[in-house]
């Protein structure tokens, strides 16, 4: 189950929670990787949680940054693909 704590239109900080993701076995935040505006949430995964297992549909928010300093410093696909073990 996904709990969205924003909605379109929202400002949000980086660090800041933008869902909660319940599993079976645990409830985690999801957390903003930048600060803006959430321009579009994804209420499908809240329908189907699955989803978020998938690279291109598993997305929770669009946000349009307000900080482009911000996205310099996110990490690249392999380097999070690293910290995830994978």
């Amino acid at each position: 189950m996904v709990d969205f704590a924003v909605k379109a239109g929202d400002k949000v900080e980086a660090g800041e929670s933008v869902a909660i993701i319940e599993g079976q076995a645990s409830v985690q935040d999801a957390l903003s990787p930048i600060s803006g505006e959430v321009v579009q949430v994804n209420e499908e995964v809240d329908n189907d949680a699955s989803l978020i297992d998938d690279g291109d549909e598993g997305w929770l928010v669009r946000i349009k940054a307000s900080d482009s300093a911000e996205i310099a410093k996110l990490m690249s696909e392999d380097e999070y693909k690293k910290f995830c073990g994978s």
